[in-house]
């Protein structure tokens, strides 16, 4: 149901824009009938569109670009770190349209505030490796009390994979023993999150 909403008011948002042009518009739906396929669009279907050479197809595509630049911008603050909520819902944005694994290091203080943030390391389409002295150097180096770890699933999927729970206990255990609490480990997915601490509090 969520898609078929989402989907028609994607196609909706298009036609309006092209609305005294509609086979622009319909040159878009055969390469991208929905927002996430057009997410997904490779650079050279982009440079056909591009080379449909219309004024309105390039402004078309140049709001896009922008509007990608503006979500994927970094925050400079994520506020107290008191919830995995703001901190996934913020970091929803940012990974948007990333067909790379990732994994972003979130360091807090006594206070439960963030005061360093950083992607620190990066993997391919399905996979990528991560090393706990790396995350705790940095959060040393920071003066943090608390880590959050964020790992993104590009094929949107939010489901923690063996590695992913089996490294979130090697990062934990890790972290009590130095005194840096791991308080969160987040996959991020194309529309929503898994948090690794919620899910221990369902248990």
């Amino acid at each position: 149901m969520f898609l078929d909403v989402s989907s028609n008011r994607y196609q909706t948002l298009i036609r309006t824009y092209f609305n005294d042009e509609p086979n622009l518009a319909e040159q878009i739906f055969k390469l991208a009938p929905t927002a996430a396929e057009f997410r997904q669009l490779s650079t050279r279907e982009i440079t056909y569109l591009k080379n449909l050479s219309t004024e309105r197809m390039g402004r078309f595509l140049d709001a896009v670009q922008i509007g990608e630049f503006i979500v994927k911008s970094p925050h400079d603050l994520y506020g107290h770190a008191y919830s995995s909520t703001l901190v996934g819902q913020a970091l929803l944005e940012e990974y948007a349209g990333d067909q790379q694994e990732s994994v972003t290091i979130l360091c807090t203080d006594v206070h439960n505030e963030i005061i360093a943030k950083q992607r620190l390391f990066i993997g391919g389409q399905s996979q990528c490796s991560l090393f706990p002295d790396q995350i705790f150097r940095y959060a040393i180096k920071n003066c943090a009390t608390g880590v959050i770890v964020v790992h993104n699933h590009p094929s949107g999927s939010i489901e923690p994979s063996d590695n992913d729970l089996q490294m979130c206990r090697r990062i934990d255990q890790a972290g009590n023993t130095i005194g840096i609490h791991l308080l969160d480990f987040l996959i991020v997915g194309s529309e929503s999150y898994y948090s690794w601490r919620e899910d221990t509090l369902d248990l």
